[in-house]
C-alpha cells in the first residue's frame, strides 16, 4: 500500500523530493497498553505547564467512565487557570446529557469567584443544550459586573436563556456593547456569539466591523457568516487578497471553523503563496479529493506536511464510509506513515486524526509513541490509543 503512496507522489511530479520511506508493514509497532495510556494522561494532568495539563484533562474527561470523568472534571473546574476551566467546561458539555456532567456545569456556573467569561461561556453552552436553570446566577453576575466588557458574556448567556422582558433587557444590553465597538479580545466569546443563533445578531456584528480592533475583525466576520450574514464574505475576500501573507493565513484558519458550504467558495478564491494552504483546507472540509494532501506529505516543509496530515484526517471524517475505497485506504496508510515523521507537529496532527478515523489495528502503530520524548506527543498518543481500543471490564 505504501508503494502505491510513493508511486502516487511520483505521478504527481514529486518524485524528486520523495524522502526515504519504509513499508507500512515494517513501521514500529507495539502491543497497545491501555494502562500505560492512562498513566500518560495522568502525568499530563499533573504537569505544571498549562498546554499539556489542559489537553490531558480534556482527554481524561472524554475517555473515562462517567464516574471517573466527573472526578477529572471537578479537578479541572477547580484549576486556577481560566483557560483550563474553559477547556474542561467544553469537555463536559460534550458529555451532555449525562446527568453528572449537567450537574457539574450547573454548579460551576453558580460558584462564587469565577470570572465572567469563564462562568458565562459555560452558561452559554448550557443554553445551547436547552438548559436554562442557571439563569438566576447569570443575571446576578451580569448585575455585579461594572464594566461593559465584563457584562457582555453574561448578557449573551442571559439573552439565550431568558424569555419575555428579561430576554429583551439582556438582548438590549448585548446590543449596546456591540454597537459601541468595545468588544473584548476574547475569541471564545466571539465564537459563542456565532453559535448563539440570536435573531438580528449577525447584522449588528457586520455594522461594527470597521471600528473593531484589527485582531477581532475576521473572528467577528466569521461569527456573522455563521449567523447567516453573507455580506461578511467581503471581509474574507479582502483578507485573502491582502499583501500580508499572515493575514491571508488567518482568514483561512477562520474559514476552517465554518461549515463547508459557507467557506468553500471563499477558499477557492485564494491564490499566490497561500494557494496550497487553501487547497488543503478545502480537502479538510471534505470539498476536494485528497490527492494534493497525500502528495504534500512528501514536502520538505514540516508545516505543509502538518497541514496535509490534518487535511487527510478531515477528509476521512467526511468520506471514510462513503468515499472511494482505494482513496480511503490510501489516506489511512498515509496517516500511519505520518506517525513516523521526525517532526512532532506532524505526528500530533496524525494522532488527533487517528483518534477519530483510525481502526483498532492502528493502535499497534500508535503504542510506541506512548514513550515519545515530547509529553504532548505522549498525551495525544494516549488519547488516540484509548479511543481505538475497547475498555476491559477490569479497568
Amino acid at each position: 500500500m505504501l508503494a502505491e503512496l510513493i508511486l502516487f507522489g511520483a505521478l504527481q511530479g514529486c518524485a524528486s523530493r520523495v524522502p526515504t520511506q519504509t513499508d507500512v508493514a515494517s513501521v514500529v509497532r507495539a502491543e497497545p497498553d491501555r494502562a500505560q495510556a492512562w498513566a500518560v494522561l495522568e502525568e499530563g494532568a499533573g504537569s505544571l505547564e498549562v498546554p499539556p495539563r489542559r489537553r490531558a484533562l480534556a482527554l481524561l474527561i472524554a475517555q473515562s467512565t462517567p464516574a471517573d470523568s466527573m472526578s477529572w472534571g471537578a479537578r479541572g473546574l477547580w484549576d486556577p487557570n481560566p483557560r483550563i476551566q474553559r477547556t474542561v467546561t467544553a469537555a463536559l458539555q460534550a458529555r451532555l446529557p449525562e446527568p453528572d456532567a449537567l450537574a457539574a456545569l450547573q454548579a460551576f456556573v453558580q460558584r462564587d469567584g469565577v470570572d465572567s467569561y469563564t462562568r458565562c461561556a459555560a452558561a452559554s453552552g448550557l443554553a445551547r443544550s436547552g438548559d436554562t436553570s442557571t439563569l438566576p446566577a447569570v443575571q446576578a453576575a451580569l448585575q455585579a459586573a461594572f464594566e461593559p466588557w465584563q457584562q457582555v458574556p453574561c448578557a449573551l448567556a442571559a439573552a439565550q436563556m431568558a424569555d419575555g422582558p428579561d430576554a429583551d433587557a439582556a438582548r438590549a444590553q448585548l446590543s449596546a456593547v456591540i454597537a459601541s465597538g468595545e468588544l473584548p479580545l476574547e475569541l471564545g466569546f466571539v465564537d459563542d456569539l456565532g453559535h448563539s443563533a440570536l435573531p438580528g445578531l449577525g447584522e449588528e456584528l457586520i455594522a461594527v466591523l470597521d471600528v473593531l480592533e484589527p485582531e477581532l475583525r475576521l473572528a467577528v466576520a466569521s461569527a456573522a457568516l455563521r449567523l447567516g450574514e453573507d455580506s461578511s464574505e467581503e471581509w474574507f475576500r479582502r483578507a485573502l487578497s491582502d499583501d500580508n501573507i499572515e493575514r491571508q493565513l488567518e482568514a483561512i484558519d477562520f474559514l476552517l471553523t465554518l461549515p463547508p458550504q459557507a467557506a468553500a467558495g471563499l477558499l477557492r478564491r485564494a491564490g499566490g503563496p497561500v494557494k496550497l494552504t487553501a487547497q488543503l483546507a478545502l480537502i479538510e472540509l471534505g470539498e476536494d479529493s485528497p490527492e494534493d494532501a497525500v502528495t504534500s506529505l512528501l514536502a520538505l516543509d514540516r508545516e505543509v506536511r502538518a497541514e496535509a496530515t490534518r487535511a487527510i484526517g478531515g477528509w476521512l471524517v467526511r468520506h471514510r464510509d462513503s468515499g472511494p475505497r482505494r482513496m480511503v485506504r490510501l489516506c489511512q496508510t498515509a496517516l500511519l506513515e505520518a506517525l513516523q515523521d521526525p517532526e512532532d507537529m506532524v505526528r500530533l496532527q496524525a494522532l488527533q486524526a487517528l483518534a477519530v478515523v483510525g481502526r483498532p489495528e492502528d493502535a499497534e502503530v500508535i503504542a510506541p509513541l506512548l514513550s515519545a520524548d515530547a509529553l504532548r506527543v505522549r498525551i495525544e498518543a494516549a488519547g488516540a490509543l484509548l479511543a481505538l481500543t475497547p475498555a476491559m471490564t477490569s479497568e
